[in-house]
């Protein structure tokens, strides 16, 4: 029996890293944001959560594209995989910048396109591309187990940066450490 490490291992701890760094530091603690933002910018947070409906307008105009881009042989995966993390970072980093409430749709709709990249269809295309069929699902509810067991960490982490140093602090170190857990992983393996 061999003892070698299958590839197709590496593929699942990848996606684990981009399921805990993409939709459970983009999307699933935008609530820790709420209050600070829309106390700092003085609106409503209905105008503020509207950056979510800006998102996901992105992410309906940009599955089709990564769609035809994630089964087009002659793209490098890993470049696919990075541009999609790169946009994704975007989102959290222009937050960080921001004062006014048009700044933060068009983080959105930037988070939106990397939403679509890593967390709606990189997983799925490469779990089905290295995993037998009697185990995709399996290996599918593995990875996307991690955007759940992360949020339990993320939430207290960065509600206390927030309350410590801003929410501008706060979403900075949002994006370093998304770049973190899922670029090192898109760029090599």
């Amino acid at each position: 029996a061999s003892t070698k490490f299958h590839y197709a291992w590496w593929i699942l701890v990848s996606c684990c890293f981009m399921f805990a760094g993409s939709m459970a530091l983009l999307n699933s603690i935008i609530g820790v944001y709420m209050l600070p933002v829309t106390k700092a910018l003085e609106v409503a947070r209905g105008d503020f959560m509207f950056m979510l409906s800006v998102q996901s307008i992105s992410i309906v105009l940009a599955m089709p594209v990564w769609g035809r881009v994630y089964n087009n042989k002659k793209i490098n995966i890993n470049l696919a995989l990075s541009l999609g993390a790169f946009s994704m970072i975007a989102c959290p980093a222009i937050c960080s910048f921001s004062d006014q409430l048009w700044q933060f749709y068009i983080a959105g709709f930037f988070g939106g396109i990397g939403i679509a990249a890593l967390f709606t269809m990189a997983t799925p295309v490469l779990i089905g591309n290295w995993f037998a069929k009697q185990h995709r699902g399996k290996m599918m509810g593995i990875a996307s187990a991690f955007a759940g067991i992360s949020i339990i960490f993320w939430s207290p982490l960065f509600t206390t940066i927030i309350s410590t140093y801003g929410y501008k602090t706060s979403y900075l170190a949002n994006a370093v450490l998304m770049a973190v857990l899922i670029l090192p992983w898109t760029l090599f393996v």
